[in-house]
């Protein structure tokens, strides 16, 4: 059997404009790499109708294909976990590794945090915000802390398993943030242009009140296999700053698995795939296949005397 990334397979039949009832047939590789073909596919085969087009669906799939791009939150919104600093001074120079020990008993200088974290004295923040973690600011109303810096850690078992990362937030005044302690920051994030050096004494350029998320996009290759580790500096743009916030996430987008997908858009039928690496390819007899280089998702195609069947190859 040909090495091919079948899923399901489940008919439409053109004459009668249903779906065939036949139970979707699974076609799956066992471990050793080969194809298993279970009987049930000649049996399907044989009882279609003439008309029947296969593809890979359930009958569930056809709603809101969009929704078959997963997410997965490796770092999510208000979440606990974290670790900060509010001490008035540059952190240790290795603040941004995995390794760094920021929760040992020696560690007294960084403390438990959940967002969102930050402070306000009214109502700047719109939409409001209420606050898991209020960090200090010094006793001078004149003089107050400069920056405060964040750490999170997470794991990820299979950093190719995702095909792009976002991380949003929302943040006042100004943030950098460092995925796996980036020689470069990661993320830059500020109401106005903000360059480094990213050291204690330096001070967002803007006050920016507004609560919504931003979104930043990140490459997936950033991640590793193990631990991760998710490093912020937040800025406040003034010494006399009346507020600062900080919420965050980061979300990766899950490579889809290869699938093949028989959906219907007002009268017109369509055939469906993510992966825009994939081949389709037709058979009417699911011995002989015949690519289809030229096809592009969404795939509309037209009732036709003839049994036939469709894969997608990689």
């Amino acid at each position: 059997m040909r090495s091919d990334h079948l899923l399901k397979i489940q008919g439409f039949c053109h004459a009668c404009c249903a779906y065939v009832t036949t139970r979707p047939v699974e076609i799956h590789p066992t471990r050793d790499a080969t194809w298993r073909l279970m009987n049930a596919v000649s049996t399907w085969a044989s009882a279609a109708p003439a008309s029947a087009v296969a593809c890979w669906p359930t009958h569930s799939d056809r709603h809101d294909l969009a929704q078959r791009r997963k997410v997965e939150p490796l770092c999510g919104l208000s979440s606990a976990g974290w670790r900060y600093r509010e001490t008035r001074n540059d952190p240790p120079a290795d603040w941004k590794t995995a390794g760094f020990d920021d929760s040992s008993p020696a560690a007294t200088e960084w403390l438990p945090c959940k967002l969102p974290a930050g402070f306000a004295t009214g109502t700047q923040f719109s939409p409001a915000v209420s606050f898991n973690t209020t960090p200090g600011y010094g006793s001078d109303s004149g003089g107050k802390t400069k920056a405060y810096y964040f750490r999170k850690t997470f794991t990820v078992d299979d950093p190719a398993a995702f095909s792009a990362l976002t991380f949003k937030v929302r943040r006042d005044d100004g943030l950098v943030m460092w995925l796996n302690a980036d020689s470069e920051p990661t993320v830059v994030s500020a109401s106005d242009s903000f360059t480094g050096p990213y050291t204690y004494d330096g001070l967002a350029p803007n006050n920016d009140e507004s609560s919504e998320f931003q979104s930043y996009s990140v490459p997936a290759s950033k991640l590793v296999a193990g631990t991760n580790i998710i490093a912020i500096a937040l800025h406040p743009s003034s010494l006399t700053s009346s507020d600062i916030l900080l919420d965050c996430e980061l979300i990766a987008i899950v490579i889809p698995p290869l699938e093949l997908m028989l959906t219907t858009s007002g009268v017109d039928f369509l055939l469906y795939w993510f992966d825009s690496g994939a081949m389709l390819e037709e058979s009417t007899d699911l011995g002989f296949w015949t690519p289809m280089p030229t096809a592009t998702r969404p795939l509309p195609f037209q009732p036709m005397e003839t049994k036939r069947f469709y894969c997608l190859r990689c």
